[in-house]
């Protein structure tokens, strides 16, 4: 069993391909929710990091019945270990916690499939990093870091690969 996840743009294709997947999760006719799910990330801020969908494409070889998906995301940036000002220090990824919204589960799958997994951020990414030091704020970005465990019907677990996207606001 391979699991591999990777972020995907929300692109025009992409938004055709999500249109029947996500029926009843997000949709235009639902503008609150097709609001937050098309926010630019450029335009994030302290006070607009609520309400944050990531879209992921995930991609198994073999054959499962997915009982669970189970996202793992932290928020890292590689120059969190050193700074001019500051004494060397590592400081720990923030943990993000994240609920899968679709695709319902469970989820039969054969051979090689890929498929979109909308994830929502459950509470503001702003009170997760809080106690994050300034000079990382003041870097006005973060590395999402996210990988997807696959819950099987047998009980077993599949950890996929970890992809990253760096967000940046102004």
């Amino acid at each position: 069993m391979k699991v591999t996840t990777a972020f995907t743009a929300l692109t025009a294709e992409v938004k055709q391909r999500l249109d029947e997947e996500l029926k009843g999760v997000l949709s235009e006719a639902d503008h609150n929710g097709f609001v937050k799910w098309v926010k630019p990330y450029e335009e994030f801020g302290y006070d607009q990091l609520d309400g944050i969908y990531l879209f992921a494409e995930v991609s198994v070889e073999g054959d499962v019945e997915v009982e669970e998906l189970v996202p793992n995301c932290v928020v890292d940036q590689e120059d969190w270990y050193s700074y001019d000002d500051e004494p060397d220090m590592q400081i720990d990824p923030v943990y993000i916690p994240l609920k899968a919204v679709s695709p319902k589960m469970p989820l039969s799958l054969a051979g090689k499939n890929s498929f979109i997994v909308v994830l929502e951020a459950e509470g503001n990414l702003w009170d997760a990093c809080k106690e994050l030091p300034s000079w990382i704020w003041n870097d006005k970005c973060f590395e999402f870091m996210l990988s997807l465990s696959l819950k099987t019907k047998t009980g077993k677990q599949y950890d996929g690969s970890t992809a990253s996207q760096t967000i940046r606001w102004s």
